[in-house]
């Protein structure tokens, strides 16, 4: 490109001027035709998604195997496997995947027993620890999880873990603790962009490779959130030495380090063959391995003692509460052990303020605050005294007692500062004879609130007042102090039937599902019929619901339900199923095998669940599908996602159609040495319909643009329309030409410089702190103040100028305008022009004035191919009603344009 010289004339600020051309050029060399060798490959997959009966909402997209390798048989993947052991977490999973909404991204996840990179891991659930973004949200997740059982000896420790959110590379998130059978301790710690990344993939993603070699994808895939969003999903491989082979391990801990990111493990296998593994751990690792952790996480213990005998207190519950430069936010909940000890974790020089609210049974609740002014204590001591007993019976409307209810005592107190809070006691529970008894209240109680609880009884809630009051639902002070104090609970409405087919005959090993508006789990009550055929729910309120009903063999019955007192015992009589059969194909009319098929709705109800896979010829069938039209989502990786489908059991097969999903993959090299260049962004560009030029009119996203190293580079265009923009530092840009299909290209880019020169008033003198844009034809430049050009969100290069006036862009693709706004004027000029040498012929303006007219835009098309500057004029009072006046406008003729509410502009 040329050298330019910019005039700026004292001026100021107008309307847009459109016209000129768009050009782009590709440069690319085809490499393969072949779609399938650009696509990533998955193996042959064993595992069926099957009905699960207790969950409603059934919009599913099954996972896309980019590496992951299903087994064909438990014997090939034992075989598989060697000396490999998956360890057991069932025990402390915080969430299973069985439990999650299908259209839930972490239910795309394979089950069971599965092997990733040739490591077999058993995948039902997962274990997180908490991030700062989960906890400031109200997902404080545990800080630690302890006690894993191994029992094993462990050459090799394999993670599959990711984490929820993104830090910056080397962060650490969290350690593994190894304890020893010898009582030796070994930590793991596990950095962001060495062992793990965001298990979203977002587009806007800058680097996505990690750094330690023994650390992998192991699994990708998309589910209906992600394809939403236009990103997908991964879990990752990370494989550690273990650090005594020859000991075993006893148990481990998963401790977090307090990034702003959350932890999560999904399964850990280890390798007990003893065999050394071959090589050495990366010196990143290595250097995980050193951590300083006091820099991530400190621990205060927390002893709770009788203030009378000074002895440690069990089962005093500690609820915690910290405060950071965004404010309080929950910090967890903890049970003190036998030695009266809790221990709370928190991240050093982040916390201002660290609260105890503590409650029991036998003592009065207190609130301890802690300020971070010289850093928290390590160990800090909190004395409760023994309150006055009160005490009672929690019995039924029959007059019968209540064992096993729940009841919480809360009453406002004052904390150790004087200030008030609602305190609340420990968990208490009825005997056998519904009798209960606790000393957490102070000798002159007040306003006391009990809320009971108990699985087969609705909740109920009592306040202290007097027995004379006339109120319903209260308890006199005189009474609880006599331990004679009644509460009652209603055992409720009652849903109760029969299931029987056809005929009137009894089925055993049916399913019945109540559920109450919400689509969630909480919201649904499941009773499993044994051999009698009945069922039957308790503890209802009043309201509505819906039934669902499904036994093997038989069509599922579906239906609403009034929820009231004068319900009749329910008699459903199911029917036999029908047939329902169909096939995927792609656009070829090729069959699809194991595309996903996931009914979330029935006759417009959401509350059903049905899923099924297609066969190497691309069929499924339902032998037991209901009458009525279903509505399902198709989907398998690589291909489109089809929603919104109505299928129905007519007997006859139904085609469903997946379009291929194109993946483009390619290599970046130097047009002169042939070499790969090491580090260059990639930035997609579509079509859009508002565009200022025709069909070929590319809009470049830079905001989710994406780095590329060593020459290589993939992505999943959003449609048939994209194109990818390559640009290196010292190199010209290239753009792609629209991606039809899959395909591996190479791009050979030359080396070359861009625009740069030298912005000047009339007189000569130079121009420091202008800016300078440098736009394409399909961007523009906004002035919402004289002399400052707004911040677009596409992101045109901007520069600014240094004392001598001097600017200078990186290589454009297709630079159309430069524009250069300052508070002393501004100017413009075409970057066409510069090989003219074009000197800047702007004519000295002066304010305007005129009457608005509210009209549409008029010219032909290719008018509206420009790059342009506008004037906003937001938030401004017209000094005279119906007028307009404009100071400081860029010179040239210009069109105006009136936008207003409500009116054509």
């Amino acid at each position: 490109m040329g050298h330019l010289g910019l005039a700026l004339r004292h001026c100021g600020v107008a309307d847009p001027g459109m016209g000129g051309a768009t050009h782009s050029g590709s440069g690319l060399t085809p490499n393969v035709g072949d779609e399938e060798r650009c696509l990533m490959k998955a193996l042959p997959n064993s595992i069926r998604w099957r009905k699960k009966p207790n969950s409603f909402v059934v919009v599913l997209v099954l996972v896309n195997l980019a590496v992951l390798i299903f087994p064909a048989s438990l014997a090939d993947e034992q075989k598989k496997a060697g000396a490999v052991v998956p360890l057991d977490l069932s025990g402390f999973y915080q969430q299973i995947w069985s439990d999650l909404d299908p259209e839930k991204s972490w239910a795309a996840l394979p089950r069971g027993l599965q092997i990733l990179r040739d490591v077999p891991f058993q995948i039902g659930g997962r274990l997180e620890v908490t991030g700062m973004q989960f906890a400031r949200n109200r997902n404080f997740r545990p800080t630690r999880i302890m006690g894993i059982p191994v029992g094993r000896k462990a050459s090799r420790i394999h993670l599959l873990h990711a984490t929820g959110g993104a830090v910056e590379d080397r962060t650490p998130v969290a350690k593994v603790v190894l304890h020893y059978a010898n009582g030796a301790q070994r930590s793991l710690p596990i950095l962001y962009g060495v062992h793990v990344r965001n298990w979203w993939a977002d587009r806007a993603e800058q680097r996505d490779e990690l750094s330690d070699p023994r650390s992998q994808v192991a699994w990708t895939g998309t589910s209906q959130e992600s394809d939403l969003q236009d990103a997908s999903l991964r879990l990752f491989r990370t494989s550690f030495m273990g650090p005594l082979p020859d000991e075993e391990i006893k148990t481990l801990d998963i401790v977090t380090f307090f990034s702003e990111a959350m932890y999560a493990l999904v399964a850990i296998s280890v390798d007990e063959s003893g065999a050394t593994p071959a090589g050495k751990d990366s010196d990143l690792t290595a250097a995980a391995q050193e951590t300083n952790e006091s820099v991530w996480r400190k621990e205060m213990t927390v002893r709770l003692v009788d203030t009378a005998d000074g002895k440690p207190l069990a089962g005093v519950v500690v609820k915690a509460m910290a405060k950071d430069q965004n404010g309080m936010m929950q910090w967890g909940s903890y049970t003190s052990d036998a030695e009266g000890r809790v221990d709370i974790d928190y991240p050093p020089n982040r916390l201002s303020l660290l609260q105890l609210q503590v409650g029991a049974r036998e003592h009065l609740p207190i609130r301890a605050t802690s300020p971070a002014s010289n850093g928290f204590p390590a160990e800090l001591t909190v004395k409760l005294q023994r309150g006055t007993n009160i005490g009672g019976t929690v019995r039924d409307t029959e007059g019968k007692p209540v064992a096993g209810a729940q009841i919480l005592i809360n009453s406002v107190a004052r904390d150790l500062a004087g200030e008030f809070y609602l305190a609340e006691s420990a968990p208490l529970f009825t005997d056998r004879d519904g009798r209960w008894s606790a000393s957490c209240v102070p000798t002159n109680f007040t306003k006391l609130t009990f809320s009971l609880s108990h699985s087969n009884f609705v909740t109920a809630e009592y306040d202290q007042a007097p027995s004379d009051s006339g109120t319903p639902y209260v308890v006199a002070a005189e009474d609880l102090l006599a331990r004679t104090a009644v509460m009652e609970l209603a055992a409720g409405l009652e849903v109760e039937g029969t299931v029987t087919d056809e005929t009137g005959k009894l089925l055993a090993n049916a399913e019945v599902t109540l559920a109450f508006g919400a689509r969630s789990s909480e919201s649904q009550k499941t009773f499993a019929i044994a051999g009698d055929g009945r069922f039957r729910f308790r503890a209802l309120e009043p309201g509505e619901g819906s039934l669902l009903v499904e036994a093997t063999g038989f069509a599922p019955y579906l239906s609403d339900l009034k929820i009231d007192p004068d319900m009749k015992p329910l008699r459903v009589a199911l029917k036999k199923g029908m047939m329902l059969r169909g096939r995927v194909v792609d656009q070829e009319t090729k069959p699809v095998k194991g595309a996903s098929i996931a009914v979330w709705s029935w006759n417009g109800r959401p509350w059903f669940n049905w899923r099924a896979e297609t066969d190497e010829l691309g069929r499924f069938q339902w032998e037991s599908a209901p009458e009525g039209t279903v509505r399902c989502s198709v989907s398998k990786p690589g291909f489109d996602l089809l929603r919104h489908w109505d299928l129905t059991a007519c007997g006859d097969e139904v085609t469903l159609t997946l379009s291929r999903m194109a993946m483009v993959s390619g290599t970046v090299i130097d047009a002169q040495t042939r070499e790969p260049i090491k580090r260059f962004i990639f930035i997609e560009g579509r079509s859009y319909g508002y565009s200022y030029g025709p069909g070929d009119q590319i809009r470049w996203e830079r905001q989710t643009a994406r780095t590329g190293v060593n020459g290589h580079f993939s992505f999943r265009p959003s449609d048939q329309t994209s194109k990818v923009l390559i640009e290196a530092e010292g190199y010209l840009p290239k753009a792609s030409p629209p991606f039809a299909k899959s395909g591996a290209f190479t791009f050979e880019l030359k080396r070359g410089k861009g625009i740069s020169g030298v912005v000047t008033l009339p007189n000569g003198q130079p121009v420091a702190g202008a800016t300078v844009l440098l736009v394409d034809s399909s961007e523009g430049a906004y002035m919402d103040k004289p002399g400052e050009f707004r911040a677009d969100i596409y992101h045109p290069p901007r520069a600014v100028t240094d004392d001598a006036g001097r600017f200078e862009f990186a290589p454009c693709l297709d630079p159309h305008t430069v524009f250069v706004a300052h508070k002393n004027g501004y100017a413009e000029i075409k970057a066409a022009d510069a090989a003219e040498n074009w000197k800047d012929r702007a004519a000295t303006l002066g304010p305007g004035e005129g009457r608005p007219s509210c009209r549409r835009r008029g010219g032909s098309q290719s008018d509206h191919r420009a790059a342009q500057c506008i004037l906003a004029l937001r938030r401004r009072r017209p000094p005279i009603p119906g007028s307009w006046a404009l100071s400081q406008h860029p010179p040239r003729r210009r069109r105006q344009f009136c936008y207003r509410t409500g009116a054509t502009r």
